[in-house]
């Protein structure tokens, strides 16, 4: 059984995306406008896709489409909790990451993430941590 020390390591434990294409991708979402909009109205609730569109006056056309390419690049992820919407059971979803820093050493971005804690131990994780490295792989005062 983990301390209460011990579980506040891991919840600020960084981790830097060593997978150059995974890194590319969650650039690229955060310079997209849209995108960053939806991923940052899903920071402090699970909502589901309709309810953030709606949130932010987003057209559910392009919305939908931004979102999924959110979710199929695994940077929103399902709680697997259902709500109702138009009598329809919907998931609500979460970004994998609660805090993101990017940092640029001479010709080199490296971007360092901490996860959402709610995903931090669930099964999705394994496929993400063929991408990630442990921060203390490249020292930097944060």
């Amino acid at each position: 059984m983990k301390t209460a020390l011990e579980s506040t390591k891991d919840e600020n434990r960084w981790f830097d995306i060593a997978d150059n294409e995974y890194a590319t991708k969650t650039l690229r979402a955060l310079g997209d406008d849209v995108k960053r909009k939806i991923l940052n109205s899903f920071i402090d609730t699970p909502r589901t896709i309709n309810e953030v569109l709606r949130m932010n006056c987003i057209s559910h056309t392009s919305g939908y489409r931004k979102a999924k390419s959110l979710i199929d690049d695994g940077l929103l992820v399902s709680t697997n909790i259902s709500q109702t919407e138009r009598g329809k059971s919907v998931n609500t979803y979460i970004p994998i990451f609660k805090n993101l820093i990017i940092r640029i050493v001479k010709d080199k971005v490296i971007v360092k993430v901490q996860f959402n804690h709610t995903v931090r131990n669930r099964d999705l994780l394994p496929p993400l941590i063929d991408k990630l490295e442990v921060a203390n792989k490249i020292r930097l005062s944060l």
